[in-house]
């Protein structure tokens, strides 16, 4: 069912991505052979997530997830990874979603070759026509909540090779450190760095997926990583008073 996953796999993703973004990152192909060559070997450690105070005109596109806090209203809160890390967290996140693509269900939009993306998203939203109701979730909070032992539980039978499963676990270890040397990482969750965290939850809430459409099979239903859109068909309002939990 699921792709082969294996580091040469990881190993040639991290060239393809240098070639395509070589002008982001401060350093050349020596520095990316020294990576290539960690990962083959199963050596390559990540360095610790730096926990960022940014001011609000910073532009935020560069991160996946931040927050703020009502007390600091001229500032918002991010996470980075070093460039050396980032390369490969890019590079683990194109193999992890080759690898989740055959599995994934016609409903999630999110990393699918077959897919248009965001655009297929919403342009299926737009063959469902007219409806009674449009429900919108986001389930970003998802990211800081998730339970990472049941995520590793879903991804180990999926990940074929022991040394990307490791290298997968390691990124949930991570500490998160501010410029004063203080842990802010948590026991649950994803670290919010990039495009791995973005795929990690895709992966998890896959199973949200499976279990919305057994239980409610007759609504239209559509996932982009953390963002939902579900249609209450004009017959079937009453549904909203059901007290149907979803786990």
């Amino acid at each position: 069912m699921f792709s082969q996953c294996s580091l040469y796999q990881l190993s040639s993703e991290i060239d393809n991505v240098f070639s395509a973004f070589s002008q982001q990152y401060p350093f050349g192909e020596e520095k990316v052979s020294e990576i290539k060559q960690a990962v083959l070997s199963g050596t390559y450690v990540f360095s610790p997530l730096k926990f960022l105070v940014l001011p609000n005109d910073y532009p935020r596109t560069n991160f996946f997830h931040v927050f703020s806090v009502p007390d600091l209203p001229n500032v918002y809160f991010a996470v980075l990874a070093e460039s050396e890390d980032n390369l490969v967290f890019i590079a683990l996140s194109r193999v992890l979603s080759l690898t989740f693509d055959s599995y994934s269900l016609e409903n999630s939009f999110a990393f699918r070759t077959a897919k248009e993306g965001r655009k297929g998203f919403y342009g299926e939203v737009l063959k469902w026509g007219q409806v009674g109701m449009l429900l919108h979730f986001d389930l970003t909070p998802s990211l800081n909540t998730l339970s990472r032992s049941r995520l590793l539980a879903k991804l180990e039978p999926v990940l074929n090779d022991p040394s990307i499963f490791r290298l997968v676990s390691s990124f949930f270890e991570l500490p998160i450190l501010d410029e004063d040397g203080r842990d802010w990482s948590a026991e649950t969750g994803v670290p919010s760095a990039g495009l791995l965290a973005c795929v990690l939850l895709n992966f998890y809430l896959d199973s949200f997926d499976r279990t919305f459409i057994n239980r409610f099979p007759h609504l239209p239903f559509v996932r982009y990583v953390h963002e939902i859109i579900l249609a209450i068909p004009l017959n079937n309002q009453d549904f909203l008073s059901r007290r149907s939990k979803i786990s």
